[in-house]
């Protein structure tokens, strides 16, 4: 498992290759054994392959759509964008927060959420297809392209697909820099 670990990277150039069915079936049995709080269980996931809808969703991912304001100080625009629309399939993942818990201002669900898109990544990555974790999009659009309940929260969009190339991998901190015994130091 620390190969995948190690090889994972945000990827955000597919190729036009489809990703054979075993291979999804792999990856959405990985999203199934994730673990969640007191195994509430809490996500589902849209399957988007369509590519209008695709590129419907890369537009809700649009800087303008999240923030509003371009003159932001926080935009910087979104190349996650791109993947959404190319990538052959879109995994919309979505909570709904009163199957999960809340314990001291602490909502679960996107703790739950963020172990089942690991699972995806890692399962992903020792496929050899490639992921990247999108979390800046209008939820209010892309609800509603798919058919959402309100309740229920749109928390990750995670396009999966063949790499076109894989980036060098980025710099890690020691060890020594995250790791503290028995208490910080």
């Amino acid at each position: 498992m620390l190969r995948e670990i190690a090889d994972r990277r945000a990827i955000r150039n597919f190729t036009d290759q489809p990703i054979e069915e075993e291979k999804l079936q792999e990856i959405f049995e990985a999203i199934r054994l994730s673990p969640s709080w007191a195994n509430r269980q809490c996500w589902t996931f849209v399957v988007v392959r369509d590519p209008e809808k695709r590129r419907a969703i890369a537009r809700a991912a649009s800087p303008a759509e999240y923030y509003g304001d371009l003159n932001s100080p926080d935009y910087r625009g979104n190349p996650a964008q791109k993947a959404i629309a190319a990538a052959p399939v879109v995994l919309v993942g979505c909570a709904d927060p009163k199957k999960s818990g809340a314990v001291r201002g602490m909502d679960y669900y996107l703790t739950d959420m963020g172990i089942a898109v690991e699972n995806i990544m890692l399962t992903a990555t020792g496929l050899g297809l490639g992921t990247v974790f999108v979390g800046v999009f209008s939820e209010p659009m892309v609800k509603e392209l798919l058919h959402i309940p309100e309740e229920v929260r749109v928390v990750a969009l995670v396009p999966v697909g063949y790499p076109a190339r894989i980036p060098e991998p980025r710099p890690r901190r020691d060890l020594s820099d995250i790791i503290y015994e028995e208490e910080w130091p």
